[in-house]
């Protein structure tokens, strides 16, 4: 017997600036049963209809990217996870109408997610921190970036609770030493990647401890210190870090 049609389980359109909202929804409708993986961040068409078309037509994604979906009202972001029971990776970088309610309702749909990324989403304050440290406590990866409302009170229950963890970005928030060192001491045995850059205060015996605390510790992000000498401290305690600046 003739093989069947091949069955797209992976679509991917980040950066399709011109593709318009209709061809979004009938890419969705024709291929949704199908598809495991979608990517749409940047499509700047991006609108209410197609991301309810989304939660209509692909009941078995497991990753969806929507980063920069400026069009994206709160409600909608809700409807859409909860129709999205098996979401592993979520990816809401810069969707700036999210608020704390809001991503409560989301975690609270999705609660197998590995992965969130809500970079740039400056309506999140510490609540929505805390929420994902109860709701998501099997997180691996998590990026705060430039949420610059997040802070220390935000981290000490994030690692407290998510102590699997291996991937943090808080870079550009408004932590201090006390967040570093609260990452020293509970992610110590998982954390692989940590990303500070243009974070403020960042004392040298602080961050001396974190990379001899945290032994699996491969990536650390130092974008905006300036301070060659400590950096040169870094690299001997743990040859082969790298150490981006």
């Amino acid at each position: 017997m003739p093989a069947g049609p091949t069955q797209m389980e992976r679509l991917y359109l980040n950066g399709c600036q011109k593709l318009r909202a209709d061809a979004l929804i009938r890419a969705v409708r024709k291929r949704g049963e199908s598809l495991r993986e979608l990517e749409l961040s940047d499509c700047l068409q991006l609108d209410e209809e197609v991301l309810l078309a989304v939660a209509e037509c692909c009941p078995r994604l497991t990753r969806i990217a929507i980063g920069h979906a400026f069009k994206a009202k709160p409600e909608t972001l809700t409807t859409l996870c909860r129709a999205l029971p098996h979401l592993l990776f979520l990816n809401l970088t810069r969707c700036q109408q999210l608020t704390d309610d809001a991503l409560q309702m989301v975690v609270h749909s999705c609660p197998r997610v590995r992965t969130l990324l809500v970079a740039g989403c400056d309506r999140l304050t510490d609540a929505s921190m805390q929420t994902v440290a109860e709701s998501l406590p099997g997180l691996h990866v998590f990026s705060v970036k430039d949420c610059r409302s997040m802070s220390d009170q935000g981290v000490r229950h994030l690692v407290r609770h998510c102590r699997h963890l291996r991937s943090l970005d808080l870079s550009s928030t408004a932590i201090t030493a006390k967040s570093v060192s609260a990452i020293a001491s509970y992610l110590c045995s998982r954390l692989q990647v940590l990303k500070l850059s243009f974070v403020a205060q960042l004392p040298e015996a602080v961050l001396l401890r974190l990379v001899n605390n945290c032994r699996r510790l491969k990536e650390i992000h130092l974008f905006g210190l300036k301070n060659d000498g400590l950096l040169e401290q870094l690299a001997k305690l743990k040859p082969g870090l790298d150490i981006r600046k």
